[in-house]
């Protein structure tokens, strides 16, 4: 099953970034429809989805047969369907789906999700269903008081969370599952049905918590005693700013052990197995072809784009940094900021409009209401890889006057692309910055 957004993050897609992203989903689509694929079940509709264009979505689902649901959402021609019923493992499975009725869906109508929910379950469950999957494209906020208002899902596949190795519980008696986005890692679930039971749990959830909740403590008090013992105002301000961190973390793995604690003793149990897509895992040779081809296609757009030549703005790169700051420099060349480039390369992915732009200098910088450096791969020139100005701003006004004052890196600077989404949830700012960090001293 997929939740949604498989083939684009949102209802938003520049006309630079739409022929790349169509080129994309007939890819995905022909991807999922490949001999030894296994196929797929059931398919949430989402505006990520619609945005590559309606037309599309449902020329690519009548070729391949793809199977999408999205119960409060209407596109016309009974497209998609509200839900379905399908047997595994010698039971009943009802699947619904639901976006968000707020959201963008050029030629289809979204309703109510609460008003679509309860229907669905009514009908799956009047249909013998045994289990009933909820496929969320909801913001976090509304799929956890949807969960709430409308008890009776079973398990609900988020389709905007992070990776969610142990699935966690819902409000409902329910759990909630999450593979992570952009397609890297794939969620194998197993359950036991208990007769009678109106709840589901996973063993390992409340040692796992209650880990990580240990885990916490102790860095926030390390990172209180280095603000105490701090020598200076810059060492005592990365220091708080990592008990910041740290404690709202805690904050967070405490409520959820607290709610895991208060589940039902007689449940369903359920066991998630989160397989990240990495190396490890052989590329199928008919995907591979499939991947290949399209990358080629993507390349050809980039190139045939009618973008200008190299932007000549307030960027300079990082090259005209170097011979008054040879130290940082070099540091930053230890980085792997500064290869990050080349890594696109290695993957043939430069061209690419949804990545390239966190693999060079000022791409995702907004000053005045306008991107200040590159919005489109063939403009990178000098600027590419993560550079100095990534971090502390645009540099001709100091290369003119070199008493300009740069900007410093926060937190902040650093989420534009260390997103939780685009990492898959493995940046924290408190550990990360003393890999890259030069001029200052490094917290301990």
């Amino acid at each position: 099953m997929d939740a949604g957004n498989l083939y684009w993050k949102s209802a938003r897609l520049t006309a630079d970034e739409l022929p790349q992203q169509q080129e994309k989903a007939r890819l995905m689509a022909a991807a999922l429809s490949s001999e030894g694929s296994g196929g797929m079940d059931a398919m949430l509709l989402a505006e990520g989805d619609v945005a590559v264009g309606l037309v599309l979505v449902k020329e690519l689902a009548s070729k391949y047969a793809l199977p999408y649901v999205a119960s409060n959402l209407d596109c016309g021609d009974g497209f998609p369907a509200k839900d379905k019923v399908v047997t595994r493992g010698g039971a009943t499975i009802g699947v619904l789906g639901v976006v968000d009725d707020r959201g963008q869906f050029p030629g289809c109508t979204a309703s109510d999700p609460q008003a679509a929910v309860r229907a669905g379950l009514e009908r799956l469950r009047s249909e013998g269903a045994k289990v009933v999957v909820l496929l969320d494209a909801l913001p976090d906020s509304a799929s956890a008081g949807l969960a709430a208002a409308v008890p009776g899902v079973d398990l609900v596949v988020g389709g905007t969370s992070q990776p969610l190795q142990s699935p966690l519980p819902l409000p409902g008696g329910g759990l909630r599952l999450g593979a992570g986005t952009r397609g890297r890692s794939v969620g194998v679930l197993t359950w036991s049905l208990v007769d009678g039971a109106t709840a589901w749990r996973e063993d390992s959830t409340l040692g796992r918590l209650a880990s990580q909740r240990d885990a916490f403590r102790q860095k926030v008090d390390e990172a209180k005693a280095q603000r105490d013992a701090a020598a200076g105002e810059t060492e005592r301000t990365v220091a708080e700013r990592r008990t910041e961190y740290y404690q709202k973390e805690l904050d967070e793995v405490s409520a959820q052990l607290e709610q895991a604690s208060g589940a039902a003793v007689r449940a369903h149990a359920a066991h998630n197995n989160l397989v990240t897509l990495d190396t490890a895992v052989a590329d199928d040779p008919v995907v591979q072809a499939l991947v290949d081809a399209a990358k080629d296609r993507i390349a050809a757009l980039a190139v045939q784009a009618a973008v200008g030549k190299p932007l000549v703005g307030p960027y300079v790169g990082s090259q005209a940094c170097a011979s008054c700051h040879p130290g940082p420099t070099g540091q930053w060349k230890s980085t792997p900021h500064a290869n990050a480039y080349a890594s696109l390369i290695a993957k043939k992915r430069q061209f690419d409009q949804a990545c390239f732009s966190c693999h060079v200098t000022g791409a995702v910088a907004v000053g005045g209401g306008e991107v200040l450096g590159p919005t489109h791969p063939n403009q990178v020139g000098a600027l590419s890889n993560v550079g100095c100005e990534s971090c502390h701003g645009p540099g001709s006004a100091h290369v003119k006057a070199p008493t300009t004052p740069m900007a410093m890196p926060t937190a902040a600077t650093c989420v534009t692309c260390h997103d939780k989404t685009q990492d898959d949830g493995r940046f924290d700012y408190a550990s990360y910055l003393p890999r890259i960090i030069h001029g200052i001293p490094s917290p301990r």
